[in-house]
């Protein structure tokens, strides 16, 4: 009998490896552009919490 895989057991590695591949090309593009200090600092201001909350 074959087992079948459920939806999670499917997209949890995929989104795993996207998640990784996106990072090895921002921290490429980042080295690329010899700024790596600044370009650093994006994810951070992007996962900020808003201010607009308190």
């Amino acid at each position: 009998m074959v087992r079948r895989w459920s939806r999670p057991e499917m997209w949890v590695p995929g989104g795993y490896l996207a998640l990784v591949t996106a990072m090895l090309v921002y921290v490429a593009v980042g080295s690329r552009t010899g700024d790596i200090g600044f370009f650093g600092v994006w994810p951070l201001l992007a996962t900020a919490p808003s201010a607009s909350c308190c």
